[in-house]
């Protein structure tokens, strides 16, 4: 049986081992040694947004890097902005993995896409999830699959995937089938 101790080095290698192939490019932007990049034809609509979540919203469908959104907690950053950054990347047809690091945390993440009434897929299992969104859960989704097809084209056809770092970080044979555009991580640090 592989213990925790195990699957944690085997993840802190394989990181370092992606870090070490990355271009040198990308590795002066993981260091610090270069700022991340920014597409300036939305320079006008971050100045002339009417709120600071507009704001937001078009700094991050600007960042050609990473954008990290920094505020006290309360002033709406899960709620309104990663709210606004999910519609604005959805309606622009984005594949979208959206990422926290505790399962109630996740959890409000999915109460925020069913206001927004948007189809996703939770990865994780119905034990960490709350009930109002075991319906969404992968485990749950592919029961109604009859053969792999199926279940490659239940993946291809969502746009939004849910679920914690470490959830995902166990499971990354998901990253073989799908590709992400954008990954946004609520509560980051």
């Amino acid at each position: 049986a592989i213990d925790f101790m195990d699957t944690t080095f085997r993840s802190m290698y394989q990181g370092l081992g992606l870090f070490l192939q990355a271009s040198q490019k990308r590795r002066d932007l993981l260091l610090g040694q270069r700022q991340p990049m920014h597409d300036a034809r939305y320079d006008k609509a971050i100045r002339q947004a009417k709120d600071d979540f507009q704001r937001i919203t078009q700094k991050a469908l600007a960042a050609k890097d990473y954008f990290l959104p920094v505020g006290p907690p309360g002033t709406g950053k899960t709620s309104m902005a990663l709210r606004s950054m999910v519609d604005a990347f959805h309606q622009r047809g984005k594949q979208i993995l959206l990422l926290s690091y505790t399962n109630r945390a996740v959890d409000e993440i999915c109460k925020m896409l069913g206001k927004l009434s948007v189809d996703y897929l939770r990865i994780g299992t119905s034990a960490a999830c709350a009930e109002p969104y075991r319906s969404h859960l992968l485990e749950q989704q592919v029961t109604t699959c009859t053969n792999r097809r199926e279940v490659l084209q239940l993946l291809e056809r969502c746009s939004i995937f849910v679920g914690t770092v470490s959830t995902l970080s166990a499971r990354t044979s998901l990253f073989i089938i799908k590709h992400f555009d954008v990954a946004l991580i609520d509560e980051a640090t």
